[in-house]
């Protein structure tokens, strides 16, 4: 039995860490221009916004529950990092009405 180590992948399988990072970029490169589109500014709750920035963390979490090799493993961390990013916009654009 082989240990869980870089050398060794969790699965011998073909890695789709290359597949994955070009369609991360993709779906990054995408929602942030469509999200800006529909930010009008004011100070109050926009759902599309918000269907649009659950877009790509929906994606870092598909990732970070479904990576099989090493290279899968670190696309899906730094999905989840810029999924991260994505939660901070959301909530400091689509959020703040609540406070003011």
């Amino acid at each position: 039995m082989q240990k869980l180590t870089p050398e060794h992948p969790v699965s011998p399988q073909y890695s789709r860490a290359e597949a994955w990072s070009v369609r991360t970029a993709i779906v990054h490169a995408v929602s942030l221009p469509l999200y800006f589109a529909f930010y009008c500014g004011c100070p109050h709750f926009n759902i599309s916004l918000l269907i649009i920035s659950l877009i790509p963390i929906g994606w870092g979490f598909f990732l970070l529950v479904s990576y099989k090799t090493w290279g899968e493993r670190i696309t899906a961390y730094v999905a989840t990092l810029l999924s991260f990013a994505w939660s901070h916009m959301a909530w400091d654009m689509n959020i703040q009405f609540i406070f003011k």
